[in-house]
């Protein structure tokens, strides 16, 4: 889970959002009274029943579990710190831990532009939930509030609000050895026609195998212009796995 920074949300702040929530909920005069609650059970109770309904409770939900949970530091009452609480948040609010990080993000945009956002004809009737959870890291990429708020608006779907603020990274920056290398060849262990790598015969055979194997991963990816990391694994289930969580990783960037 991503570490989530905190706003300092103000009072005139989270009054604002109160009114804007009982705005989407209409009469719903038991989930309202949420936001004026005390107990951390009550509040889990309404955010865990507001996740099995629509869009619209969803975005009511981040409100409550940031106005409420987080911003109050209210969960400090469960006795667990923050980030053992978001481990137990299956069971308290019926969220997996990344639901959490996009409730918050989409909240702490909300929070911030809410009035731009109502102004700007945002239809909060139909949220797109996963547009409203990006809304945090493409302000980070745009920097102008209006722009993304535009987008959400416009944009027809989530893959075409994430397409559009991926094309706004910045183009990847090659390392001053890569502007200057002309060729690497893995296999041979060279750069620029120079062999850079000896390994000694008087090592074991397995030994050997083993390093020229680390070796031409590392040139290999030396040679993709990536970052080549070593890090040391129990066995290759383990190394799988984190080449599974790079993968995702790379999908959602």
């Amino acid at each position: 889970m991503r570490v989530t920074r905190a706003i300092d949300a103000t009072h005139d702040e989270v009054e604002s959002v109160k009114q804007s929530a009982l705005q989407l909920m209409g009469s719903q005069k038991e989930t309202m009274d949420l936001f004026y609650a005390s107990d951390l059970e009550d509040i889990e109770k309404g955010i865990k029943r507001l996740n099995e309904f629509s869009s619209k409770s969803w975005l009511v939900s981040a409100l409550l579990l940031y106005t409420m949970i987080f911003n109050n530091s209210l969960y400090r009452d469960s006795g667990l710190d923050w980030r053992h609480y978001t481990q137990q948040a299956r069971e308290r609010l019926g969220l997996d831990n990344r639901d959490i990080t996009d409730q918050l993000c989409a909240a702490r945009f909300f929070i911030r532009h809410h009035e731009k956002m109502e102004k700007a004809g945002f239809d909060f009737q139909h949220i797109s939930t996963s547009k409203l959870a990006r809304a945090e890291l493409a302000l980070s990429l745009c920097k102008n509030a209006n722009e993304v708020i535009k987008k959400l608006v416009e944009t027809k779907s989530f893959a075409e609000f994430r397409e559009w603020y991926q094309s706004l990274k910045p183009a990847k920056k090659l390392l001053d050895n890569d502007r200057i290398r002309k060729e690497i060849e893995p296999k041979k262990f060279s750069i620029n026609g120079i062999r850079a790598v000896e390994i000694s015969a008087d090592i074991p055979e397995d030994d050997q195998l083993r390093l020229k194997n680390y070796i031409k991963e590392i040139m290999e990816a030396m040679a993709g212009g990536y970052e080549p990391a070593i890090i040391p694994v129990y066995d290759k289930k383990e190394a799988k796995a984190l080449v599974s969580l790079r993968d995702k990783r790379r999908r959602e960037r």
